[in-house]
């Protein structure tokens, strides 16, 4: 009996938009895609494609429709040469992906977000509902990643979304074998430039909502002793 194998490749940082990319990224795009195929041929076929952050550089929609056109729909070309076009595909935003709040504008609630250690003297605000204006700066900043990440053909069909716009959790098989996959934005607070490091921010909540409130049922039933998945990623 054959053991079923899960395979991904991984991509990071492709920041399109980013001032020069146009002249850059076409002399880029055919060694990038040549690579992918020596890479297909070590590791292929791939189930799933992950993008983990800074798809684009500052947020904007015709960021996101270039970065579609010109990255995604290109690779998913290649992807179907090679042999791995059913590939699925799933990503979480960075803090390139959000278009940041103006900080001239009359906004209160951004106003406290954007301040030095602000979001820890209305933290508990925050968490405490989904509808508040606090919410509401997070969500207008993720707008059009949230846009953008809707229409994604290749995303799976069953996609529990979360509390922060990018939070999700999903189930991919392998064979009879259930993998469950969690992503979760750690960026949303990065609204402004300047040094984020050790300051990602993620909360119990978020991982509780894409995971139906109860993180042990979830895990339970992403968990098979009877079958085995060889998983390897590139």
């Amino acid at each position: 009996m054959t053991t079923p194998s899960f395979s991904w490749l991984h991509l990071s940082d492709f920041h399109f938009g980013l001032k020069g990319q146009n002249n850059l990224w076409p002399n880029l795009r055919q060694p990038f895609l040549d690579d992918l195929a020596k890479l297909h041929d070590k590791t292929g076929p791939w189930n799933v494609v992950f993008f983990t952050g800074d798809l684009v550089q500052q947020g904007k929609p015709e960021e996101f429709q270039r970065m579609q056109r010109e990255v995604l729909d290109r690779l998913w070309q290649k992807l179907n040469e090679l042999g791995s076009g059913d590939a699925q595909f799933l990503a979480v935003p960075g803090n390139h992906d959000l278009c940041r709040p103006n900080p001239q504008a009359d906004n209160p609630a951004a106003d406290t977000l954007l301040a030095d250690d602000g979001f820890s003297t209305i933290a508990a605000k925050f968490w405490a509902n989904s509808i508040n204006s606090y919410r509401n700066v997070i969500n207008d900043a993720f707008a059009e990643y949230t846009k953008w990440w809707n229409t994604i053909p290749q995303r799976p069909e069953a996609l529990t979304t979360g509390e922060i716009p990018g939070d999700f959790s999903c189930t991919l098989k392998c064979g009879t074998h259930r993998i469950g996959v969690i992503g979760l934005n750690t960026a949303f607070l990065q609204l402004k430039g300047g040094d984020f490091k050790g300051k990602l921010v993620w909360n119990v909540q978020q991982l509780n909502k894409v995971c139906g409130g109860a993180v042990d049922d979830w895990l339970e039933r992403h968990v098979n002793s009877d079958n085995k998945c060889n998983a390897h990623g590139a």
